[in-house]
């Protein structure tokens, strides 16, 4: 049986038709009060959700104005923070430029005495004491040498005496024409032709070297006398070492010396730019490099030239 049948039946059971209507009577009242409520409640529901979509709405513009506007306020913020940088660093330095060459300045006068310094307590005299004078070691083996008419010295000729020079060297060795120290010769100032050095320089520390020995030996030349000076040429030396080309041992020895005996050490070291500096400062004139980077056994050398003023000046 189907169910449209059966309910069909079934209103015809007696007293079925009447409870149904008591059903309606007695519920149909509170359903319909329900449903107004939720009906209220959705209509109160809908209206501010549709104030809020038009809140939503109306604010949009500005929203998507302040989206798009970012990119552009933030270019506009570094151009300003880079003009303001631009303007404080040349207001800094256009204040402090000044006192910038000042400190420079004293930094160097600072330095200058702390030269001076260090060279008076190793070569000057002690405060209150007259000078003393140097302490010869002079002896003249050979003084037919000094008397030429054109005498070229030879300084620290060691085991290498040249012919046609007064072949000087602290040592008394085969060859030795005078046996003295290089800062104290026995000669007369202004009276010699040349003076010839290899590898003797570099023996000397800088201070000694740049405020005494150069000077001094510039006064024994005559007016136009030449200066000679082979040592060894440490740029050469340390391109060669850096490129592999120069082992270590070798690159020591040259820098610092075979320290065989006493004087063997070395406490220099020069460029040819930076030995041609040291002359010209000490008052050698036409200064110029013969030769650079020029093998020498283990050691590469460079050979430098200049000459005495040919006008007088002081020692």
């Amino acid at each position: 049986m189907g169910v449209a049948s059966w309910l069909k039946q079934l209103r015809r059971v007696p007293g079925v038709n009447k409870a149904r209507h008591l059903a309606e009577v007695a519920v149909t009242p509170y359903v319909r009060g329900d449903l107004a409520e939720l009906r209220a409640v959705t209509e109160r529901d809908i209206a501010d959700l549709q104030a809020r979509l038009a809140l939503i709405e109306g604010s949009q513009p500005l929203v998507l104005n302040a989206i798009s506007s970012t990119n552009g306020v933030a270019r506009l913020s570094a151009r300003e923070m880079q003009s303001t940088r631009d303007d404080l660093t040349g207001f800094v330095e256009a204040s402090l430029a000044p006192h910038v060459s000042s400190i420079a300045y004293l930094l160097q006068r600072v330095e200058m005495v702390r030269a001076e310094v260090l060279y008076e307590l190793r070569y000057g005299q002690a405060a209150g004491t007259e000078a003393t004078p140097i302490a010869s070691q002079s002896k003249v083996i050979n003084p037919a040498a000094l008397e030429q008419p054109d005498v070229r010295l030879n300084h620290g000729c060691g085991h290498v005496p040249l012919p046609g020079f007064v072949n000087v060297d602290m040592r008394e060795l085969p060859g030795v024409d005078v046996i003295a120290v290089l800062d104290d010769l026995p000669v007369p100032e202004g009276s010699l032709a040349e003076i010839f050095s290899a590898h003797v320089l570099e023996h000397f520390p800088g201070e000694e070297l740049t405020r005494r020995l150069l000077p001094y030996w510039r006064s024994l030349l005559r007016p136009g006398g030449v200066f000679r000076a082979v040592v060894p040429d440490i740029a050469a030396m340390a391109n060669g070492y850096s490129s592999g080309a120069i082992g270590f041992e070798t690159f020591r020895e040259v820098l610092y010396g075979g320290q065989e005996y006493q004087g063997d050490t070395h406490y220099n070291g020069f460029s040819a730019a930076h030995l041609g500096s040291l002359l010209a400062d000490a008052g050698f004139e036409e200064v110029a490099v013969i030769a650079e980077g020029r093998p020498n056994g283990s050691c590469l050398e460079f050979e430098i030239r200049a000459s005495a003023p040919r006008s007088a000046v002081p020692a």
